[in-house]
């Protein structure tokens, strides 16, 4: 198959390295892979291969009126380049890139598939306008594919109507994304994380979303039982909302026992360094950062939210969103785990991803639910 793969830019983020990876594996599975970004750049551009030509609409920087402007014309752009490559297909994701690409092909083309990878979020003016067009043209969508049963049942709740959906889970680069002591050693030296000390992390956009609130609540609980203990979240947010998080940690007593770490580029090192990775997210579809936690050995707490709960299955533990007691109870069970025990259940957690999420069981997935589009006397 000659497949088009569509997204807005090549940022850090989630669905951008999801279609970094499944453009390398639908290309190593011996299809044509096309990528086209509305802007060009981006830190994850150089995750994908040379194999996969790179088209993009606007490959110079511009300011925000400007970009403006070019997403009003981006659907001509784009069309011009789905008639140059004559793809047999085209699969978009987040909700401006799909509605870029629905009209695109309003005037006839290959058939579109949409990509959904969230289950819930706060959708600002312009993300708001675009989910509306996307429930009012999901019908003329011939698939749908969600990265979370959450993700489909929260879009299903909310109008959305296709004619056909599939659910396939991220992949995660275990090459990558594997247990290194050492570098987990070094990662928590240059932070001044003493190597005796249990440390819970996290990482994630800081965030309502993400409740690191509930985060430090539970570390502040866990504090009492075990006074050696370290926390550590990895991520940035906006300088206000960062603020009320370090605000919240004085209040609760754990100034120098809670680092708000910033953005990482290291993150197998930082999932190597902590000794259980802990989300407290209010809201999530599949969660990346579990499972990347999960494919470096890292025994995880969880919140019952989208699909976590699936994903760690009896290899974490999980507990309600919003709970700071329950959630530090279980971190406390983890902390009385041998060495032995927690090893063997973090080496459980990576053979889990091994066997049921990668890139390369995704992109198989993909394209087996992508020819159904293309030929659909076949499904």
């Amino acid at each position: 198959m000659r497949i088009l793969l569509y997204i807005g830019r090549m940022n850090t983020g989630g669905a951008e390295r999801q279609f970094a990876l499944m453009a390398r594996h639908l290309s190593e599975l011996g299809h044509e892979v096309a990528l086209v970004t509305l802007f060009g750049g981006g830190e994850l551009i150089g995750d994908v291969p040379p194999e996969v030509e790179h088209v993009s609409l606007h490959p110079d920087r511009a300011g925000r009126a400007r970009n403006l402007v070019r997403r009003l014309g981006a659907p001509a752009r784009l069309a011009r380049v789905i008639d140059r490559l004559a793809p047999d297909v085209v699969y978009s994701a987040l909700y401006p890139s799909n509605r870029i690409a629905h009209r695109a092909l309003a005037h006839g083309g290959p058939p579109l598939v949409w990509g959904f990878r969230i289950a819930w979020m706060e959708l600002d003016w312009s993300r708001r306008r675009a989910f509306d067009y996307g429930r009012r043209h999901a019908p003329e969508v011939p698939l749908a594919i969600f990265n979370s049963r959450a993700g489909r049942d929260y879009h299903e709740s909310e109008g959305y109507r296709f004619p056909s959906t599939e659910v396939i889970p991220n992949g995660t680069d275990t090459r990558r994304y594997r247990p290194d002591p050492e570098r987990g050693a070094a990662w928590r030296r240059s932070h001044g994380l003493a190597p005796e000390a249990f440390v819970v992390g996290s990482a994630g956009r800081v965030v309502d979303q993400k409740d690191p609130e509930t985060f430090l609540r539970a570390a502040a609980q866990l504090r009492q039982r075990l006074p050696g203990a370290r926390f550590v979240w990895v991520g940035a947010g906006r300088p206000a909302r960062e603020q009320k998080v370090r605000g919240e940690a004085a209040r609760l007593g754990l100034d120098g026992d809670f680092l708000l770490a910033g953005n990482e580029s290291d993150m197998p090192a930082f999932y190597s360094a902590v000794d259980l990775y802990a989300s407290t997210s209010v809201g999530e579809g599949f969660s990346n950062s579990v499972a990347e936690a999960m494919s470096c050995a890292t025994p995880c707490v969880v919140t019952d939210v989208g699909d976590s709960a699936f994903l760690v299955g009896d290899t974490g533990w999980c507990s309600a969103p919003g709970e700071p007691l329950s959630t530090s109870e279980l971190w406390y069970r983890a902390s009385q785990l041998s060495p032995a025990e927690r090893s063997s259940r973090g080496g459980r957690a990576r053979a889990r991803i091994e066997a049921e999420f990668t890139p390369q069981s995704c992109a198989l997935r993909t394209a087996q639910a992508l020819g159904r589009v293309v030929r659909p006397e076949e499904g």
